[in-house]
């Protein structure tokens, strides 16, 4: 099925510059929107998975973000160091990051996420009685092959296999309430968004067809492969300890997403952002409307 072209706007790259002066991808971001007091209004932030930042601290590089620009030729930035990103405050495992982002419309071509408007909510899901089966889709990074003049970002179908219903053991994270989506990954994609796909679907016991404008809204973020686990049988042979060591490595077939609940957590809630918002606030009225930090032009997804 077709996607919204537009959705492919709000990825970025995010990697590092090497040696050779040339981007080297770690993973994906996305731009998403918080609504401002000023109609039409938004603060910018990326939103990525923590572990995508983590790999590329341990580089010992800075911490770059690759994006288009309306000449026709990406940009690559310079951003927040690793540790400046904001976590989840009650979630220290929750394996996304988030963080303020500042891009001029005029200058970059990209689009955003409205988080108030175009995020899978519980209200969504009893309204349109989203659950097992129903159509996904992932935009990002493909390492090997991300674009030279422009990102291009490859997009995976799937479907949702279990609801959030109950905690998952996802190893070193913990235990997450998590989505997990039939859909193979792949490192590049960890940090990308998952929306919803439109089309036809089974809602309430009857076949309908949706239009893109009333279901694709985001799923949540792509944070990578459910790998098989070891078994934790206390009887075990050699030949059973390298059994499990080949199936850790293997992919299940399976991707875990994080909620969307969990970065609106984090943009909502976070003292340091709310802080953040009112000084941008403050900022563009004493400017008298110059926001060099809000969007007051995006056309959100």
């Amino acid at each position: 099925m077709r996607i919204n072209d537009a959705i492919r706007k709000a990825v970025v790259f995010l990697g590092i510059v090497d040696d050779k002066e040339s981007f080297v991808p770690y993973g994906t971001g996305f731009v998403a929107l918080w609504p401002t007091e000023i109609p039409g209004g938004y603060h910018i932030y990326l939103v990525t998975a923590h572990h995508v930042l983590k790999d590329i601290k341990s580089s010992k590089r800075d911490l770059i973000v690759r994006i288009d620009g309306r000449d026709g030729n990406t940009a690559l930035g310079r951003i927040a160091a690793v540790d400046e990103w904001i976590l989840h405050a009650t979630n220290p495992l929750c394996d996304i990051a988030v963080i303020p982002f500042v891009a001029s419309p005029e200058t970059f071509d990209f689009k955003g996420v409205d988080l108030s408007k175009n995020a899978v909510s519980a209200e969504f899901i009893e309204e349109y009685d989203m659950g097992l089966g129903d159509a996904v889709f992932t935009a990002g990074l493909l390492t090997r092959h991300f674009g030279i003049s422009r990102n291009i970002s490859i997009v995976r179908n799937g479907n949702i296999a279990a609801m959030p219903d109950e905690p998952v053991d996802l190893g070193d994270l913990g235990q997450q309430e998590v989505y997990l989506i039939e859909s193979r990954s792949i490192g590049g994609l960890s940090g990308s968004p998952v929306f919803l796909s439109a089309g036809p679907r089974v809602r309430k016991g009857m076949f309908v067809i949706d239009s893109q404008d009333d279901i694709e809204r985001l799923l949540g973020v792509n944070i990578g492969l459910f790998q098989v686990q070891p078994s934790s049988d206390r009887a075990r042979t050699d030949e059973a300890d390298r059994r499990d060591h080949f199936l850790e490595l293997m992919s299940s077939g399976i991707a875990v997403v994080v909620p969307v609940e969990r970065v609106i957590e984090i943009i909502r809630d976070t003292p340091k952002l709310i802080e953040h918002r009112k000084k941008q606030l403050q900022a563009s009225r004493l400017r008298k409307g110059a926001l060099d930090d809000l969007d007051v032009r995006q056309r959100p997804i």
